[in-house]
């Protein structure tokens, strides 16, 4: 078999990294004759963390850790690690990965027998449980960027967006069979020395966030395919391996997004999107409610995970779709699908997210009715 190099980027996430590198280890132990190495570039973590890092994987083989003086960004990290790096398959990884058993084998063979296939990603959960599944990603458009000032000033956009958004998220979350799309997330691919070779490496002028939307047109535009592998699972840890402070993450998330839209379809038309989103936006107070009759639950302040229950069922769902979500609309949201209107909240799930403001909607399948709302605060 090919020689697979991982390569992970690291800043002040040692606990993150350690419990990744212990899952790769058990994964690549059930597979025999897979030569590896793996990378870590740490982008100038503090002295502690670097030490932790340091002191953990110097009891792994076939690890080498590359301690950068200064941050590279993601993208910088990256190209370093393949620099260094020798195999012929390449995993890219973020720290707060966690892959389940059969991840890795099921990758690389889709890998290497998929038409055409420049990249693979896998079905990514939030949880160790495997319930709450991340839904599909979408590069950022001006279109989705238009949309979105819509969905803010009309209710009847939002009604649109949103039912369209859970109709592709559930056919999504359903698949049992490969299937060719358009993005996935940087956080875990592969790919090969091949398809790095043809289109370049991650443009380091994204300082943080698009650096991968922007590697993967040009993996399409060099006519790969990048395909999604639902019965290769990982989870991935919410907003974990920024370790930002919201402001200055949305921040860069602003100006990198403004350098992707720029370079992907020109400046004229970029400039001509915002002013279109400005008008729209100019006068959001006028927006009625877009839930409706739905009266959203405020469970307030809270420390432990939340037990979300419908306790007026109507009984007439067959099926169940929770989403959780950072969002207020939803989008994205992790979601899962039950038979009872009742879903207890994983404790590792909530013990991982950042002390924010969170909501959740169930819905009635197959007509996906909004059945009830909550939202509460982590401290």
């Amino acid at each position: 078999m090919p020689l697979l190099s991982i390569l992970i980027v690291n800043y002040n996430s040692s606990a993150l990294c350690r419990d990744l590198l212990l899952s790769l280890q058990a994964d690549l132990s059930q597979m025999a004759g897979l030569d590896h190495e793996t990378i870590i570039v740490d982008n100038a973590s503090t002295p502690a963390e670097v030490s932790r890092l340091d002191k953990f994987t110097r009891n792994l083989g076939a690890v080498q850790t590359i301690f950068s003086p200064i941050n590279l960004g993601y993208a910088g990290g990256i190209n370093l690690g393949y620099q260094k790096s020798r195999g012929e398959l390449i995993l890219i990884l973020n720290p707060d990965v966690f892959f389940f058993p059969g991840a890795i084998t099921r990758l690389i063979e889709s890998l290497t027998t998929l038409p055409r296939a420049g990249v693979v990603a896998p079905r990514t959960v939030w949880d160790r449980g495997g319930q709450l599944i991340y839904p599909p990603r979408q590069p950022q458009t001006l279109g989705s960027l238009i949309a979105d000032a819509l969905t803010q000033r009309f209710t009847w956009a939002e009604d649109l967006v949103q039912r369209r958004h859970l109709n592709q998220a559930v056919a999504f979350w359903r698949l049992t069979r490969p299937i060719k799309v358009r993005f996935v997330g940087g956080y875990c691919l592969l790919t090969t020395r091949e398809v790095m070779d043809r289109v370049g490496l991650l443009d380091e002028g994204y300082t943080l966030y698009f650096e991968d939307a922007d590697w993967l047109d040009r993996v399409v535009s060099a006519g790969y395919g990048i395909y999604y592998i639902p019965d290769a699972t990982v989870v991935h840890y919410y907003n974990q391996s920024a370790k930002l402070a919201s402001l200055e993450a949305r921040e860069k998330f602003v100006v990198s997004a403004e350098r992707y839209l720029i370079r992907r379809y020109g400046a004229w038309r970029f400039t001509w999107a915002t002013r279109l989103v400005a008008a729209i936006s100019a006068d959001l107070h006028a927006r009625p409610s877009q839930w409706g009759k739905i009266k959203e639950l405020d469970l307030g302040p809270i420390t432990s995970a939340p037990l979300l229950s419908l306790d007026n069922d109507p009984g007439l769902a067959p099926e169940y779709l929770l989403l959780v979500s950072p969002s207020s609309t939803l989008r994205p949201g992790a979601g899962v699908f039950l038979s009872q209107p009742e879903y207890l909240l994983d404790e590792s799930v909530f013990a991982g997210l950042a002390a924010a403001t969170y909501y959740a909607g169930l819905y009635g399948l197959p007509r996906l009715e909004t059945l009830a709302r909550w939202t509460w605060t982590k401290v």
